[in-house]
């Protein structure tokens, strides 16, 4: 620059025409260090995201933290479209359960790869591969941090899952073919190589992630869940146990010594795959339930050894089932159990006291009452929490109503903090008096729900009867809601 300097800058940019362009490049550089800022913050929030509180209240909310953060190369677990993938790959992984035996025992052309089997099994290894490719771009949560720096996903997928998902889909059985020269081939001599295919049964192991999920979910019936994977447990060992059985006397050409032999060498050929599948199926399903007809039982040493280890399992199983159902059934009939014990109670001291029949049924109506909201009360749902929470949980449900009260008004927050421990939600009957004139109350009432009525009556003693009669003066009858703050 030619011109002259005054006070370090340049006349020319000194000058009233070239100022707006300094000026431009302050607020840009100020643009950038303030958009450097906010992705630091939001990725320090994204750190701080604890596992499993993710929910669809605030989606998005981590959307926007994601999109601040400028993290575009990254899928995060609770993003939409990825939970729609992993939900592919469930379904995926169930097919697989169901597809792979049946492939290996009753495909009609070993070694090769023309029939719709082969189509299917590619699907699956295609979307078992892209999930590998995902899986090493995906954030990942570690000892309750949220991980979305690559280097860090990278090493501990390589640690943790990339094997068992590598061997999912590793083609073991081609592999092997192409070493014998067999590739291409529908000879029996690659009936054996298809028990290759079997590592990719690892793909399960997300079967038990997506168990889990469905179970601390609570706009799931956890007893509908339980029945549903009980019995696509017990679905898929029997299908299991089926195909191997079959496979078994397919090694053995069918002969004389094998369980389905004489079936399929006295009506020949003339049975279709699916009808020989029934049959296996139901000798499976036979020696879960320890029937024992005896049209079908195992005859050579290979057939009795894996039908002894499939009964041993079918004890566990059949264990593990009807122990699951036992909970629920006895957990509901514990509760109602309880209930009927406090009613016969009730009962026995209502007649050893000589209650009437009106008075009576308001203590049973109160009972039940108690009873149907006991599992919802404050004392039930708060003993889990700590103290902080639970004073943040009752702040939001009836620090407000209790603002709106004249007694409260100007009152430190400390001490509404300490009010709001010390209360006890109680749940009244229709009709119930909850206060007589006169009576001295050691109890501060705060409506929160529901109506009550203030009435003014006049009070004498039945003589005859022994009773308390009431005259109520509807004139004198004052309503109030919840929330009013008369």
């Amino acid at each position: 620059m030619t011109g002259k300097i005054e006070k370090g800058i340049p006349k020319e940019i000194s000058s009233p025409e070239s100022f707006p362009l300094l000026q431009r490049r302050a607020s840009s550089s100020s643009s950038y260090r303030h958009k450097a800022a906010t992705n630091l913050d939001a990725r320090k929030v994204l750190q701080s995201k604890p596992c499993g509180v993710i929910g669809e209240e605030n989606a998005v909310t981590d959307q926007d933290m994601v999109r601040k953060a400028n993290l575009t190369n990254i899928f995060f677990p609770f993003n939409l479209y990825y939970k729609i993938w992993w939900g592919i790959t469930v379904i995926g992984a169930i097919a697989t359960a169901f597809f792979l035996p049946y492939e290996i025992a009753f495909q009609e052309e070993y070694g090769s790869f023309k029939d719709v089997g082969f189509v299917v099994e590619f699907i699956l290894e295609l979307i078992f591969s892209v999930d590998i490719v995902i899986n090493f771009n995906l954030a990942i949560y570690k000892e309750g941090r949220l991980i979305f720096t690559r280097s860090e996903i990278v090493q501990t997928y390589l640690k943790e899952m990339f094997l068992f998902d590598l061997c999912g889909v590793f083609p073991f059985e081609s592999l092997m073919l192409w070493f014998t020269g067999s590739l291409g081939q529908s000879t029996s001599d690659v009936l054996i190589f298809s028990i290759f295919r079997l590592p990719r049964l690892l793909r399960l192991g997300r079967l038990k992630k997506f168990s889990d999920i469905m179970q601390y979910d609570g706009h799931v019936s956890f007893l509908w869940f339980t029945m549903l994977r009980n019995a696509a447990a017990v679905l898929a060992f029997a299908h299991w146990e089926a195909c191997t059985m079959y496979y078994i006397a397919r090694l053995h050409d069918f002969n004389e010594d094998t369980w389905l032999g004489p079936l399929v060498t006295s009506e020949g050929d003339d049975k279709s795959t699916f009808d020989l599948y029934l049959t296996s199926l139901y000798l499976s399903v036979v020696t879960f339930c320890t029937v024992g007809y005896g049209d079908f039982s195992p005859v050579n040493s290979t057939e009795k050894l894996v039908g002894s280890i499939f009964m041993l399992c079918n004890i566990v199983v059949a264990a593990w089932i009807i122990g699951s159902i036992t909970l629920l059934i006895v957990k509901g009939d514990e509760k109602t159990g309880q209930y009927r014990d406090n009613l016969e109670s009730l009962q026995q001291y209502g007649h050893m006291h000589q209650f009437d029949d009106h008075f009576m049924k308001i203590l049973m109506s109160q009972l039940k009452l108690g009873f149907q909201n006991q599992e919802i009360s404050d004392e039930q749902v708060l003993k889990s929490f700590p103290s902080t929470v639970r004073r943040k949980i009752l702040r939001k449900l009836y620090l407000q109503s209790l603002l709106r009260t004249q007694l409260m008004k100007g009152v430190r927050p400390q001490f509404v903090d300490a009010f709001l421990a010390s209360c006890k939600v109680e749940i009244f009957s229709p009709g119930e008096e909850i206060v007589e004139r006169g009576s001295i109350q050691s109890d501060l009432y705060l409506l929160v729900g529901g109506v009550a009525e203030v009435t003014n009556y006049e009070a004498y003693f039945d003589l005859e009867h022994g009773l308390h009669i009431y005259d109520e003066d509807d004139s004198m009858k004052i309503r109030y809601e919840a929330g009013d703050c008369k």
